[in-house]
């Protein structure tokens, strides 16, 4: 073809690359302002919960029965059994980093729970619906305007239909994609118990004040588009090249 020809293609090719990226950008939300949502006292107990993984798994291990899911392996259950097991316990003693023996953080390292609960979503995901509905409650406010904007949970967190499970204060009426129903697997005798991972993404699509229910509920939907990438500390789309 002519060097004309040639320049067309390289300047369609471009235009077309920008609009894709102006689309990507547009669709997965992931250049917006995200906020992360802290609930201290639930962030307390998931660094006692990591730190006792070790002998908790150790413990469980003894009386281990197979899971129902043919895919789960002894630390999934043992993961999730020992974060639901601590929901609804007060913080007594939280284990540091700098606190555990040798022992511990080499174990922490081998078996880190962060991993093994999002290992044991994506398998449980398999068999369940793509999407469903929870609710979460806390016993502290943690946002404030927010609305039409991105949130992220900074820990773990364990939603279910059943009223007062760790406080009524904000409640958080949530759409997952990600999360996965972890009821049969869990330490607690609640009805409908959903696991939602930190890098699950949200959408807040509304806000409503002093309710019968609770003084705040904000209602989020997951934004399948876009995930939280805990390795590069950034958001990114599900399906970008390259990310």
């Amino acid at each position: 073809s002519t060097p004309e020809g040639q320049q067309a293609k390289q300047d369609k090719k471009s235009s077309n690359q920008d609009l894709t990226k102006n689309h990507s950008e547009n669709t997965f939300g992931c250049t917006s302002k995200l906020t992360v949502v802290t609930d201290e006292a639930l962030r307390q107990k998931w660094e006692a919960c990591s730190a006792n993984f070790s002998q908790a798994w150790k413990n469980l291990e003894q009386s281990w029965k197979r899971p129902p899911h043919s895919y789960l392996e002894t630390q999934h259950s043992s993961a999730l059994h020992l974060f639901t097991s601590v929901i609804l316990q007060p913080v007594n003693r939280v284990i540091h980093p700098a606190d555990r023996t040798p022992k511990q953080k080499h174990t922490f390292e081998l078996f880190s729970l962060f991993s093994t609960l999002s290992e044991a979503i994506q398998i449980i995901k398999h068999n369940q619906v793509m999407c469903l509905n929870t609710i979460y409650r806390t016993e502290t406010v943690l946002l404030h305007n927010v609305l039409d904007q991105l949130v992220r949970f900074d820990t773990f967190i364990l939603g279910s239909d059943e009223p007062n499970v760790t406080g009524n204060v904000s409640c958080f009426e949530i759409y997952s994609c990600f999360g996965a129903d972890v009821t049969q697997y869990s330490a607690l005798n609640l009805k409908k118990q959903m696991l939602i991972p930190p890098y699950e993404v949200f959408m807040v699509t509304d806000i409503q004040n002093q309710t019968d229910s609770c003084k705040v509920i904000y209602k989020l939907r997951s934004n399948m588009n876009c995930v939280y990438d805990r390795d590069s500390n950034r958001m990114g789309g599900m399906f970008d090249a390259g990310s």
